[in-house]
């Protein structure tokens, strides 16, 4: 019945009453802060347990900053300061768990512990131990020892032979000191309580706060400052431009963001910018044409800087690609016609009339010579590298194929051969043709000639019979 009993109390201090608890007040809140400022809220914690909480902390949760209480004692409150930032808007729900560690009764069994005897002392000399532990002397010397009790309790006097051991209980409380006849070397032993306290978690206390989170940006305006707004760039090649950017408000730019309209890249993209910083990006122009029709023009190129709670603001350059063949899509024996091309569609280019003489090489030699090509002299010399390069695209590419090369020949050869007969055939046709006509002319020639003897005779008989007739009318 005492055993049932002391067991009872024990669970009565380990696990307080269940309406005590830790209240916080309030445990459910909305909170609307602004992005990039730092927002604070109170919160009230009271110790309703009858006994001392320590180490109350709240679990961690990002943008929030938790103060710890080291002690919290009973009946006592403390308000605490919570601060929250964030750098994104919108809405989020967290709930923080609240736990504390407290002192419970704590009763480790018994436990054996060892004692070594010298010739010289005690090893170890001192020793704590709790009620109901023993201990165990063990003789490592050359000579009979012993454990003689000086003061304290339980009273003993032990001897220990050489390589022998002893073993002593302790069942309460006390301060034991002994010695050892053989010698005089001393010991001490400290009994404590066989129960003791330790801090112990219960999660069935931890308690639960919701918080909710509404943040919300700070507009801003940003302002752009081109340092350069002019420029000239050959199709596929590049120039660099600087722009300024500049948060002109009161708050901070969030992600601001740099785009243009076509053929310009940013070195640097997607930065923040605290109120009235500034911050120089580069760029990199680089006109990439499809084709020649796209070349020789002025361009307006917008770009435009925005954040996430900003404005846009926009601020074009403006961009002259001369003309130029050769693009992108197009390789080097392109450039023998493009010119021709672009120049039949669009006569009235300056390009294609332009009042210069240039100078282009003939050859191999040092010779040159003047020629009225209406090409600058540039282009002059692209369209030269380009024959040579189409030369010798044209020289690899038989190299590569020399074998359809020769095949190509034996073609041609034949279609010569065939040529050659197709020509004779028709000259024999011709003078079969020339022979028949020939046979024709005279065939009619004679027809010709029979009818007009015929009409001959008829018209001499007819001048006969007339002077005949006349004759007799005479007589």
């Amino acid at each position: 019945m005492i055993r049932f009993s002391l067991l009872f109390v024990l669970v009565l201090l380990a696990v307080p009453l269940v309406s005590a608890q830790l209240r916080i007040v309030p445990n459910d809140l909305t909170i609307t802060p602004e992005v990039g400022v730092k927002t604070s809220f109170l919160l009230n914690l009271t110790n309703d347990f009858s006994f001392d909480l320590f180490q109350v902390r709240f679990t961690s949760q990002t943008g929030f900053s938790f103060p710890e209480i080291a002690r919290l004692m009973p009946g006592e409150s403390r308000i605490l300061n919570i601060s929250y930032e964030t750098d994104r808007p919108g809405k989020e729900t967290v709930t923080p768990v609240v736990s504390f560690l407290y002192y419970i009764p704590y009763s480790p069994g018994e436990k054996k512990y060892n004692v070594t005897i010298t010739d010289t002392s005690y090893v170890p000399e001192r020793i704590s131990i709790r009620a109901g532990d023993s201990i165990i002397w063990r003789n490592n010397g050359t000579v009979i020892h012993t454990v003689t009790v000086i003061n304290g309790t339980p009273s003993f006097d032990q001897s220990i032979g050489i390589n022998q051991t002893h073993e002593q209980k302790f069942p309460q409380m006390n301060l034991v000191n002994y010695y050892d006849k053989a010698i005089g070397f001393v010991g001490r032993i400290n009994v404590t309580n066989a129960t003791t306290t330790e801090l112990s978690h219960n999660s069935a206390y931890d308690k639960t706060v919701t918080i909710r989170t509404d943040a919300k940006y700070i507009e801003t305006a940003l302002s752009l400052l081109l340092i350069e707004e002019n420029f000239t760039v050959q199709a596929n090649e590049e120039v660099e431009g600087s722009i300024r950017v500049k948060n002109e408000g009161a708050s901070r730019a969030y992600f601001v963001n740099l785009t243009a309209e076509k053929w310009v890249t940013f070195d640097e993209n997607n930065f923040n910018l605290s109120a009235g910083e500034y911050n120089y990006v580069a760029f990199a122009v680089k006109p990439t044409p499809s084709d020649s029709t796209e070349t020789g023009k002025n361009y307006t190129i917008k770009i435009t800087a925005s954040a996430n709670n900003t404005p846009r603001v926009s601020r074009s350059i403006y961009l002259y690609v001369p003309f130029t063949a050769t693009t992108r899509n197009q390789s080097a024996c392109d450039y023998l016609w493009e010119l021709e091309r672009v120049c039949t569609r669009n006569p009235g280019l300056q390009i294609c009339n332009p009042p210069v003489k240039v100078i282009t090489k003939i050859n191999e030699t040092t010779k040159y010579k003047e020629l009225e090509l209406g090409l600058t002299k540039e282009q002059v010399q692209q369209k030269i590298l380009a024959t040579e390069q189409c030369e010798s695209k044209l020289d690899q590419a038989i190299s590569n194929n020399a074998d359809l090369v020769e095949e190509i020949k034996d073609l041609r050869m034949e279609l010569q051969k065939l040529r050659s007969e197709t020509n004779r055939t028709n000259e024999q046709m011709g003078d079969l043709a020339k022979a028949k006509e020939e046979e024709s002319v005279m065939g009619s020639v004679k027809t010709f000639g029979f009818l007009g003897l015929v009409l001959v005779l008829m018209i001499l008989g007819g001048v006969w019979y007339y002077f005949k007739s006349t004759g007799e009318m005479d007589v």
